[in-house]
């Protein structure tokens, strides 16, 4: 009895458990046919189990929200954009959609332009225009500078250069004054810008000489050393046949500097002022005013009352045994002081042509004339062979210079 019992409840539980497998089936398939499709237990699945089927489609919720939210408001967008009444200055504009607008720029929005690497257009601040009182002016300039600055009949220069060319002849190593018809003995030795340039170097020397009487009185031998030369120069400048600076004021500049020349033998105070007085005067001719010394009455004939041997033999001296013999020690160093090599031969040719004069004291000694003659053709061979740069030749010339020039001092002291 017991066993048949136990069998039949057994039995009964097994059709139960069977039972239920199948409806947990059903259900299963009722909820995947309502979350997938449209079956026929759809309705009665959404129904009966409503939390479940919402946890499941939480999310494609949320997103079918958004969308519709999104379409919604771009729906409401356009009915107010076309609702809107149309602005008559875009009326006729096409739209922006359309292809032909795509690079075509837009009339209504500002223009921006880059002013990169401009300055500001700021004012610029400047100082006002200097005001000159008239009375100060007509001190500095000429109301006409033709009537009141230039003094004489306008030179001829025309006539001067045809002059100068007919008697355009290279005097020989030994011509003298007196052997000359034309007396323009320096053209050919110095030139004017030699001239020119020594005068103005030897003046700023002489500026540095002259400070006070203490040092006048303890070096005035160096005073009428430089005076000497550039009496000696403005001589030569007024002798002179081309045209050259100062040339006008020579005469009375030669004149001058001359009587400095000898009132300057002594350290005494006269002679300070009197030299001091001179060089002011040099000093504003050389930096371009106007002399304001009278030209001497008399022809200068006579170059013994302007140059004096002594002061000759010590310009020889510097230029040639203290310069142009150092300068000409080897070749690498007479090219690198070249100009200056040119411009001493030019200076003791001329000087050798000074010395040369028949109014020198010791031109009738057939002794002085000689060794006056072979200085100057040395400097004349010294400026042919650095022309031809014959450096040999260079250096022989001033040999041949240095031993005539101590061959003088042995015999005139």
């Amino acid at each position: 009895m017991s066993s048949k019992f136990d069998n039949s409840m057994w039995a009964e539980s097994v059709c139960a458990a069977k039972i239920g497998c199948a409806a947990c089936v059903l259900i299963c398939a009722c909820i995947v046919a309502g979350s997938f499709g449209e079956g026929p237990g759809l309705h009665w699945t959404r129904l009966a189990h409503q939390p479940l089927v919402t946890f499941v489609n939480f999310d494609r919720q949320e997103e079918m929200k958004s969308t519709a939210g999104q379409l919604q408001s771009k729906s409401d967008a356009e009915k107010q954009e076309s609702n809107r009444a149309p602005d008559p200055a875009t009326k006729d504009r096409p739209a922006a959609s359309d292809p032909k607008m795509k690079d075509s720029p837009d009339p209504q929005k500002p223009k921006v332009k880059f002013n990169l690497g401009k300055r500001s257009e700021k004012p610029v601040l400047r100082a006002k225009r200097p005001k000159f009182d008239p009375a100060d002016t007509d001190k500095i300039f000429f109301d006409d500078f033709f009537s009141e600055a230039l003094v004489g009949p306008q030179p001829d220069w025309s006539a001067r250069a045809a002059a100068g060319s007919s008697n355009n002849t290279i005097p020989s190593s030994g011509a003298t004054g007196a052997e000359s018809s034309s007396g323009k003995l320096f053209d050919d030795l110095i030139s004017a810008a030699v001239i020119e340039d020594e005068i103005k170097r030897t003046t700023t020397l002489l500026t540095t000489q002259i400070t006070t009487p203490g040092r006048f009185k303890a070096e005035y031998g160096v005073t009428h050393q430089y005076y000497s030369q550039l009496a000696t120069l403005f001589a030569i400048n007024e002798a002179y046949g081309k045209e050259i600076r100062w040339h006008d004021d020579a005469p009375a500049f030669r004149a001058n500097l001359g009587k400095t020349a000898a009132g300057t033998r002594v350290g005494s105070q006269q002679a300070y002022q009197i030299a001091t007085r001179s060089r002011e005067d040099l000093l504003q001719v050389v930096r371009g005013g106007r002399s304001s010394l009278d030209a001497p009455d008399e022809a200068f004939e006579d170059w013994s009352t302007v140059v004096d041997r002594t002061p000759m033999m010590v310009w020889l001296n510097a230029l040639s045994l203290e310069q142009l013999r150092l300068w000409t020690s080897d070749e690498v160093t007479i090219k690198r002081n070249k100009d200056a090599i040119s411009r001493n031969a030019e200076v003791v040719a001329a000087i050798s042509q000074v010395l040369l004069m028949p109014e020198m004291d010791d031109y009738s000694d057939e002794g002085y004339r000689g060794h006056s003659a072979a200085m100057k053709a040395a400097a004349l061979d010294i400026k042919s062979s650095l022309r031809l740069e014959n450096y040999s030749g260079v250096q022989a010339a001033v040999n041949q210079l240095t031993q005539s020039c101590d061959n003088c001092h042995e015999d005139f002291r």
